[in-house]
Parts: structure tokens; sequence; C-alpha cells
């Protein structure tokens, strides 16, 4: 952002805001529209696993979606969300009544 672009990137979060993130006199402060949360090395070494992507009221309000904030992203690539593979995805195991399920805390990007 600070180069004039749209992307605030982490090594497990991308943000996307409507401008760059200097603020001054004349061009107020960016607008958040969404989030990309990703996990680099699954399911290899190779390849990054995108398994949260959030749109802001904002970004809805403005005619963002998940796909297009997707596709946004990746256009870097050369990519779409609908020309790459998708996981296979089970279902959870039931909990067992004999022990609760154990506390998860999953990263935020802030």
């Amino acid at each position: 952002m600070q180069n004039g672009g749209v992307w605030q990137s982490e090594p497990r979060c991308g943000a996307c805001t409507t401008g760059p993130g200097t603020v001054t006199t004349t061009r107020p402060a960016p607008s958040l529209i969404g989030t990309i949360q990703v996990a680099y090395g699954t399911p290899t070494k190779y390849e990054i696993t995108i398994y949260r992507v959030t749109v802001t009221r904002f970004g809805v309000d403005n005619g963002w979606t998940v796909t297009s904030l997707t596709d946004a992203a990746l256009e870097y690539g050369e990519l779409t969300l609908d020309a790459c593979p998708r996981a296979t995805l089970s279902a959870p195991r039931a909990p067992s009544a004999s022990s609760p399920a154990p506390a998860r805390t999953l990263p935020r990007c802030e």
C-alpha cells in the first residue's frame, strides 16, 4: 500500500483496500474491502491454500463478492478462482460424548 497499491500483504493474510495507505490532507484513509487468509505449503510444499475470504460491509455495498475479491488477488498470477482446483473436504468427526472438543484459536487478520 505504501507504494500506491491497494493490497496490504502479510505472510498469512492479504487485505484489499480502496487505495494507498498513505493518508494526506488531500487523500482520506482507505476503506477495507476484505481479507484473504492463506496457508503456505499445503497440500504440497509448493502450493498455497486459500482457506478464508471475507468481504466487509463496505465491500459488499460497493459490489464486491468473495469471488471477485479472490479473483482480484489471483489476477497477479494470471489465475481466477474458477481456474483453481478445489480441496476435497470431508465432514468433521462427531465429538465424543465423553470428552469435549478442544478449544481452538484461529489466526486473525487485523
